[in-house]
């Protein structure tokens, strides 16, 4: 969970990822988004087919949180 946080952490202060609040919680939420749409799948994999594009999940918090001005800075 650190290592995500600090990936957060780095994005903010290279002006990427808006501050929208603690990169900790940033890694929780993700780890969390993550971690919902898995057990979903494993209960009811018919009903709650897992995302094949990964990005699907990635978007519900990058989405909000990329700076679009400053995104290809991150590349």
């Amino acid at each position: 969970m650190q290592n995500l946080a600090t990936v957060f952490e780095t994005g903010i202060k290279r002006k990427g990822f808006k501050k929208i609040t603690d990169p900790y919680h940033l890694a929780v939420a993700l780890d969390s988004i993550t971690n919902a749409f898995l057990f979903l799948w494993l209960e009811a994999p018919e009903r709650h087919p897992y995302p094949e594009d990964p990005d699907h999940i990635l978007d519900i918090i990058l989405k909000g949180l990329v700076d679009p001005r400053s995104a290809d800075d991150l590349c």
